[in-house]
């Protein structure tokens, strides 16, 4: 499940999610380009296993209108959740 690096990658996400203090679809896809652009990778290496991890589907409307609408505290549980079940799987 950790294919190249997923599971850190949505570690990492998760620590800067927890830092968002508006939290709206603008600031979260804002977030997500930053990071995938500092790891120069594309944004769905970042956005999908967010999407997966959030909706239990690899579909979903536009993540950062996903993750709004779920709200802050329900998107980080289901992260860590998700964390938590695959974390120390290798």
């Amino acid at each position: 499940i950790n294919k190249a690096g997923t599971l850190d990658r949505l570690r990492e996400t998760a620590v800067k999610m927890d830092r968002i203090e508006e939290w709206t679809a603008e600031t979260i896809d804002r977030m997500i380009h930053d990071l995938s652009t500092a790891a120069d990778v594309g944004m769905g290496k970042y956005a999908q296993p967010i999407r997966v991890a959030v909706t239990g589907t690899m579909v979903s409307p536009g993540i950062g209108e996903t993750l709004e609408v779920l709200g802050k505290e329900t998107t980080l549980a289901r992260i860590q959740r998700t964390l938590d079940t695959y974390g120390d799987v290798g």
